[in-house]
């Protein structure tokens, strides 16, 4: 990502003493990749919707951690809080109370201003609190929903994936 998405970005995160995930120095590349898809979408519906709705399905605490020096990058969730893009709406779900936790409190410091959601679930556990907190489109309001389905393991049930497509996700 390039400085000029972004006035706000946050170059390097601090260890706050809350629980971040290892990773190995690809996965800083694959946050990357996945911001510059976001970047793309949010440029070619910008115009065309009223909202746009950012969710992260596997957020984790926020935070990655590489090598021993314990380098600390932005997982994909805070990665898209940094831009300028206009989105109206980020969701997180996270499963791990812990991460969940961590996650809140990161959000809270570095992006008090922004509207976001985050819940303490699985996905499949948060399908029906979906359709309260992203709007729907209707008639001519339209609505774009970026859903980032990024776990460490493929244990995503398909039937989540049904649902949320369902919900124009």
């Amino acid at each position: 990502m390039n400085s000029s998405t972004s006035s706000s970005f946050i170059s390097s995160f601090q260890d706050d003493g809350f629980i971040t995930t290892a990773a190995e120095p690809w996965f800083k590349v694959k946050v990357q990749l996945i911001q510059q898809y976001f970047h793309s979408f949010v440029t070619n519906v910008s115009g065309k919707v009223d909202d746009i709705v950012f969710v992260d399905l596997f957020s984790g605490s926020g935070l990655y951690s590489i090598g021993h020096k314990k380098e600390l990058f932005a997982a994909t969730c805070l990665a898209s809080l940094q831009t300028d893009l206009p989105v109206s709406k980020w969701i997180f779900c996270e499963h791990s109370a812990e991460n969940a936790q961590a996650l809140k409190v990161r959000v809270n410091k570095y992006f008090r201003g922004k509207n976001v959601v985050i819940f303490d679930s699985k996905p499949d556990q948060v399908i029906d609190k979906f359709r309260s907190y992203v709007p729907q489109s209707k008639g001519s309001y339209k609505v774009a929903v970026f859903c980032v389905v990024d776990p460490f393991s493929i244990d995503i049930p398909f039937s989540t994936i049904d649902a949320l497509n369902y919900l124009g996700f």
